[in-house]
């Protein structure tokens, strides 16, 4: 009776800690510049925080961004609040409805599923404006990693 409690409760165990969502420590972020792979995905491929202020309409190609990879396969959560030097003049694509806070110098993303993996590119828009700029990556609603950058004019 005893050896039979504790094989449930060491099953019952494996299967919690299976279950639990892994820490966001557990997480390899990156950010920079954005390329498009061979089967069309963007992935950071030079690590940086200098980021051209190249608008989408003068290279539709053009992203920044970060990536999220985890060495296991359990599902996970994801968001980003990013804060501008100053608030946007408008909010095209998945921000055209999200969270706005401070004023419009901050916005926050839909909360996103991913198992393994996760990319999230970005691009500007007209009126985006030059200078410091922060995002704060959320992980199974954790604080993974703030990343400080700065946006400046193009040449």
């Amino acid at each position: 009776m005893i050896k039979s409690l504790k094989l449930t409760i060491v099953i019952l165990l494996m299967i919690a800690l299976h279950a639990v969502s892994a820490p966001a420590g557990d997480f390899d972020i990156k950010f920079g510049l954005m390329k498009k792979d061979a089967a069309g995905k963007y992935y950071v491929c030079s690590e940086t925080t200098t980021i051209p202020l190249t608008y989408k309409d003068m290279d539709p190609d053009f992203r920044f961004g970060y990536s999220i990879k985890t060495a296991s396969d359990r599902p996970f959560t994801t968001y980003m609040i990013m804060q501008a030097p100053s608030a946007f003049e408008k909010y095209t694509g998945e921000f055209k409805d999200a969270d706005k806070k401070e004023g419009g110098k901050a916005i926050q993303s839909t909360v996103k599923k991913a198992v393994a993996a996760f990319t999230y590119s970005l691009r500007f828009d007209r009126g985006d404006p030059p200078g410091q700029y922060k995002i704060d990556i959320w992980i199974n609603d954790k604080p993974a990693r703030t990343i400080d950058f700065t946006v400046i004019e193009a040449k």
